[in-house]
């Protein structure tokens, strides 16, 4: 991507009436001073709450926040601040603060302090300027919506937009409840269209809801509308969902009798992936547990590599796993990792689970292999227009 550099001879020149290409200005201060500046010129803020581990970050900050066109408009109409939540201090407080879940969290803020309006992950240029200028109106502007919603408007069409608008922010709690509300004023022909599955398959399911009850009652009906496979997609997130909600309750209490139970109840759910269901409920179960009980690690490595390597379906899934193994320098762990990764790459190839399967054969000491799947983790990288720092830095390593 072109760069413009403007040198000190070019600005000391600079006229007051000339624009000069650039990305946008972040203010180095600190939180306290942001906020006093903000309402000192009276302007709004915009924050990109970041960690420097997280991809989707790194993109914005090198292929978006520095475009001449997004400069231009964040530094005539926001003060612009970048947080590490990761470092202690403003960053560690903002994410408790503000509940920064996912990165990166793009916050907007009132002069005075007050949030406006958030997003929640990587975005084009295009549609990082869409938001921003969506936060500087108060029509679309997300805290303004839920002003109104708080204050009881329930009409169909806000009630949509509303919700449309927490998906963008990730506020899952909130748009759970406002689908509820949307859910009880449709109508039987409704709730059947196709854009409403949408909001049933993001919020509709956990399997003691209403709204599953009614779901899985009209299974015929809905495979017509949305797909077999879209429909089966949305079974999957009601056992993930099931499971969740069983751990978080404590319902185990028995584990020999209680774990056999809520496979079986999660199976009727998903009755034609039996055994899918009953190695995911173990995997995820044992993973819960385990963080507590170290006792249990026998049961969960068991779990673990019966899953990833057999049963997975989420491409992520076996990377991340993959990935902790190639970290932490686990030997005892390579050659299940291998397996997890390979299942990985065979439901998505994309550069992030070759990087990994790079590095891990690196560390299997396998030179060979890790050099042709590290160059083909590199071209994968341009052809997506990803970074690869990690890849040509694991290139730099087998060389020697």
């Amino acid at each position: 991507m072109q760069k413009f550099i403007l040198s000190c001879v070019a600005l000391a020149c600079m006229s007051a009436g000339q624009i000069w290409a650039q990305g946008m200005e972040f203010h180095k201060g600190s939180w306290e001073e942001v906020l006093a500046e903000a309402k000192a010129k009276n302007r709004p803020i915009f924050v990109d709450a970041y960690a420097t581990w997280c991809g989707p970050c790194k993109y914005m900050a090198a292929e978006v926040f520095t475009l001449e066109e997004v400069g231009a408009y964040m530094n005539k109409n926001f003060i612009n601040y970048k947080l590490d939540v990761d470092v202690k201090g403003d960053g560690t407080a903002f994410s408790e603060k503000y509940g920064v879940k996912l990165l990166p969290t793009l916050f907007y803020f009132a002069p005075d302090g007050s949030l406006m309006h958030k997003t929640v992950g990587g975005a084009s240029a295009e549609s990082f300027l869409k938001n921003s200028k969506e936060a500087l109106a108060e029509e679309t502007q997300l805290y303004a919506q839920k002003k109104q919603y708080d204050g009881g408007k329930r009409d169909k069409e806000f009630l949509k937009k509303y919700l449309a608008m927490l998906a963008n922010a990730s506020e899952d709690a909130l748009a759970n409840s406002a689908f509820e509300v949307l859910w009880g004023s449709l109508s039987d022909e409704e709730r059947l269209e196709e854009d409403v599955f949408m909001w049933i398959a993001t919020y509709g399911a956990s399997p003691k809801s209403k709204i599953y009850e009614y779901v899985s009652g009209k299974r015929e009906k809905y495979k017509g509308i949305v797909g077999e496979e879209l429909f089966n997609s949305y079974l999957e997130s009601v056992v993930k969902q099931g499971i969740t909600e069983a751990i978080e309750s404590n319902r185990i209490k028995d584990e020999k009798k209680d774990l056999p139970a809520l496979v079986k109840e999660m199976q009727a759910i998903c009755p034609e992936d039996a055994a899918y269901v009953k190695s995911q409920t173990h995997f995820i179960y044992y993973a819960n547990v385990v963080e507590t009980n170290p006792a249990k690690l026998t049961e969960f490595m068991k779990a673990q590599d019966d899953f990833l390597s057999k049963h997975c379906r989420e491409w992520a899934w076996g990377n991340a796993m993959a990935w902790d193994v190639v970290e932490s320098e686990n030997k005892k762990q390579y050659k299940s990792a291998l397996k997890w990764i390979n299942r990985s790459v065979s439901l998505s190839k994309n550069y992030f689970n070759l990087d990994t399967k790079a590095w891990l054969l690196y560390r299997m000491g396998k030179n060979k292999e890790a050099l042709a799947t590290a160059k083909e983790a590199i071209e994968l990288a341009k052809t997506a227009g990803e970074a690869a720092e990690s890849t040509e830095e694991l290139l730099k390593l087998i060389e020697k």
